[in-house]
């Protein structure tokens, strides 16, 4: 039983990184080098933001504490940009059903006399 967990692990493992982070990585290896520095500084701002382990001293935040909340800044910052285009395209595939069947309807009346 451990050999075939073992095996079918290893191939949706294999599938996954082959099949998954591979194509990502070339497809963002070609961009330019502007979208290519926005994604990076997006990718560490973002990961910055959930690092937790820059504590305050009771004496007062260190100059490294507060560079790192100017970077969770930055990363929240992306997060809420990032949120608000999917936001916007769930938006707008909701209207553009809704108007394709106010249109089947009108014509469906239409139709009718």
């Amino acid at each position: 039983m451990a050999f075939l967990v073992g095996v079918g692990a290893a191939a949706a493992l294999g599938g996954a990184v082959l099949g998954t982070m591979f194509p990502q990585i070339q497809a963002a290896a070609g961009l330019v080098s502007l979208q290519a520095f926005v994604i990076l500084i997006g990718t560490i701002l973002t990961l910055v933001y959930f690092q937790f382990s820059v504590r305050h001293k009771p004496g007062g935040p260190t100059w490294i504490a507060r560079s790192m909340d100017v970077l969770r800044w930055g990363g929240q910052l992306f997060i809420a940009i990032t949120f608000g285009v999917l936001f916007a395209g769930v938006y707008s595939a909701a209207l553009s059903a809704m108007i394709e069947r106010l249109s089947f309807l009108a014509s469906f009346v239409t139709g009718l006399f």
